[in-house]
């Protein structure tokens, strides 16, 4: 499906491996657009959900402030891919390995603290063929293909995860006053690194703040 905006393309991927439950407009608004405000937020799904049935009517399903996915008209490659994982045939572990491309929704999951936070949350899979089949040396090479694939990004999501994390557990410091820091002195060495009066020259941190900050990061 041909999607505009890889808000659109990211809605219906979490629709689609979240599946097995509704979930609320407030809930997904705030998953994709968290820095917008409420109102701007609810606007912005409105128009994610109207391109998307726009190339699709029907597969995405609204129950009183609920949305899901209809499973009924749309084939979900995860579904495909945990079934075939759990195989011992050769076959199907090969179309298991034909529809690895990586790590979950790489190279278009919207940059949101709470979208980032699901992928990383979201659990590995694991293959577990019998411990005689003829497979296993086949699921061992996927299990280093997709390893090797997968621990670039993976160390990448969990820095920015601990950054992250790091910066906005301090009163007083969320998304935009982080991301202002992590500009400002390159990354959270750099903040580590600043005295107060270097962090209260960033714009949007006063005086008392930096120095919450300091004792914070010391």
């Amino acid at each position: 499906m041909d999607l505009t905006t890889k808000k659109a393309q990211a809605l219906l991927a979490y629709l689609a491996v979240e599946r097995a439950r509704p979930h609320t407009r407030d809930h997904l608004a705030t998953l994709l657009w968290a820095d917008t405000g409420e109102d701007r937020a609810r606007h912005n799904l409105r128009q994610a959900l109207s391109k998307i049935r726009s190339r699709c009517d029907g597969l995405v399903t609204a129950n009183d402030d609920c949305l899901s996915i209809n499973v009924a008209e749309c084939e979900v490659d995860i579904v495909e891919f945990e079934q075939l994982a759990t195989s011992d045939d050769p076959d199907e572990l090969r179309r298991c390995l034909d529809l690895y491309c990586g790590d979950l929704l790489e190279g278009f999951a919207p940059r949101e603290p709470g979208y980032e936070e699901w992928l990383l949350a979201e659990p590995v899979r694991s293959f577990r063929p019998g411990p005689e089949s003829p497979a296993s040396h086949l699921v061992q090479q996927i299990r280093d293909e997709a390893h090797r694939f997968a621990i670039t990004g993976h160390r990448g999501q969990r820095q920015k995860a601990a950054t992250r994390s790091t910066l906005e557990r301090i009163p007083g410091i969320g998304p935009k006053r982080r991301r202002s820091l992590l500009n400002h002195f390159g990354g959270l060495q750099g903040v580590n690194k600043a005295g107060i009066e270097e962090l209260s020259s960033v714009p949007g941190i006063s005086r008392l703040l930096a120095e919450q900050i300091f004792r914070a990061l010391h």
